[in-house]
């Protein structure tokens, strides 16, 4: 069985917002792909926010971008391996060429581990790409033998929710991934009557490194205000979607309210789904109930 093993003190403060180093750089590209609050809040203004699809597959505008002369879409200099002022620029897609989905961080951190890479994405097993700030669900044991087919029909309710905050390589390219979990509703201590959502997740306190393959799958866990609006376009299984609120401490018996995510989603019309009537779920599920024959 594997134990994730905690991550030293230098680890204790992970900085997710890996593009931030470069904010004070090129004005005009990073504003040409930032939309209003409003906009990003309610998903509106279609014609007016500007569309990022990147090779990383992660929705912000943080650091210098660069806009395609053909798509206008935007992308992340770093991931696209440009500096931001090529006079022509054109994406991967409107001029092909092959783009790396393993994306290196630029700078490297200064605190890292010695003699290990560090990434903003890392791909399992070539098929599975792994992004900083993802959710995904973790094996005990590595996933690299299964297939495709076999992932989906595996159970999800035995894996464990994992929110990725740093990934790299060590000097043999074995890649790892160090975050924390969230645990389920069955997995805390509380009064036997409380109630909770059916998806309902809570964080842990404590940081863990798991081996990249031992990720299976990704997951999404978002705050309840962001799930009853709608979910991101990249996940279309519903049971693939979590609700955040609380925050539990070490013992899993206390349980604080978390007041601002840390991971925000993007629900700007590119890359979520609203719905037409926004969910309104109630916590009915009781974890421990014993139905009665």
């Amino acid at each position: 069985m594997l134990v994730p093993h905690q991550l030293n003190d230098g680890f204790s403060n992970i900085n997710t917002e890996v593009f931030k180093h470069d904010k004070n750089k090129s004005s005009i590209l990073m504003n040409g792909c930032t939309e209003s609050k409003n906009e990003h809040e309610d998903g509106n203004g279609d014609n007016e926010t500007d569309v990022i699809r990147c090779v990383c597959n992660i929705y912000n505008d943080e650091g210098v971008m660069i806009q395609c002369e053909k798509c206008e879409t935007w992308q992340h200099c770093m991931c696209m391996g440009v500096k931001g002022d090529e006079e022509e620029y054109m994406c991967e897609l409107c001029q092909p060429r092959q783009i790396s989905q393993e994306i290196l961080l630029v700078p490297q951190p200064d605190h890292g581990l010695p003699l290990c890479r560090y990434y903003i994405t890392l791909l399992r097993d070539d098929r599975l790409q792994v992004r900083v700030g993802d959710c995904v669900y973790v094996s005990q044991e590595s996933s690299t033998d299964n297939t495709a087919d076999e992932e989906k029909v595996l159970d999800k309710r035995e894996f464990g929710i994992f929110r990725v905050e740093r990934l790299w390589r060590k000097y043999n390219g074995d890649g790892c991934a160090s975050g924390y979990y969230y645990v389920r509703p069955h997995e805390t201590f509380h009064e036997p009557n409380r109630k909770f959502f059916p998806n309902e997740v809570f964080r842990t306190p404590r940081y863990h490194v798991i081996p990249i393959e031992n990720v299976v799958g990704t997951c999404c866990v978002m705050d309840l205000n962001t799930y009853c609006k709608g979910r991101p376009l990249s996940v279309t299984n519903s049971e693939d979607l979590y609700i955040c609120d609380y925050r539990v401490d070490e013992t899993a018996r206390l349980f604080y309210k978390i007041s601002k995510t840390k991971h925000p989603i993007n629900t700007n019309f590119y890359c979520f789904h609203h719905y037409t009537t926004k969910l309104k779920p109630k916590r009915t599920y009781m974890p421990h109930q014993i139905n009665k024959p």
